[in-house]
């Protein structure tokens, strides 16, 4: 039965090709198979289910290197921190108004040489 021992193998190390239980990398299609999947699993479950094996390995990737590492981060924290937005679009919004002043104001002056309209 290759129903999830893996054939009683001592796999913590992983291997050059990843799976063991610490190891970064997912498990290939193949090792997948042959260690997660009963012997009578069709090939479009066998698919799916390494599918989802994969999506999960994603997430628990992320969460290990990104979301326990980082979340505490002053510094990332305050970086993604939607109040902090409020200043520079503030900032954003007053240097538009201004200039949308001058070029009403060159407009309204004559200072501005528009061109010519077509002929139609």
């Amino acid at each position: 039965n290759r129903g999830g021992g893996g054939g009683g193998r001592d796999n913590r190390g992983g291997d050059a090709h990843g799976g063991g239980e610490h190891d970064e990398e997912p498990l290939t299609y193949k090792q997948f198979t042959l260690q997660q999947l009963p012997d009578d699993v069709t090939p479009g479950e066998a698919e799916r289910r390494y599918d989802e094996y994969k999506d999960l390995h994603a997430e628990q990737f992320r969460k290990k290197h990104f979301t326990e590492r980082y979340k505490h981060d002053p510094k990332l924290r305050a970086l993604h921190d939607p109040r902090m937005l409020e200043e520079p679009m503030r900032t954003r919004a007053e240097a538009a108004a201004d200039a949308a002043r001058d070029f009403h104001a060159d407009l309204a002056s004559g200072a501005l040489a528009l061109p010519e309209p077509a002929a139609a």
